[in-house]
């Protein structure tokens, strides 16, 4: 019985773990997307901000 439970706990754990390694993959990958579509952009949503900023300024 005893061994059955150890067992069912290190399955659960692997599958938390494994669980946790996707997801730290998939947020990766979202940020390097998130930065490759900045690079197409030019600018950054960041800097188109402070552009506009500058611009409302400037009337």
């Amino acid at each position: 019985m005893n061994k059955q439970l150890s067992d069912l706990h290190f399955e659960q754990q692997e599958k938390q773990r494994f669980k946790r390694s996707i997801n730290v993959l998939r947020h990766n990958a979202n940020t390097q997307n998130i930065q490759k579509r900045k690079m197409k952009c030019g600018l950054s949503q960041e800097n188109k901000n402070k552009t506009l900023h500058s611009f409302k300024h400037a009337e």
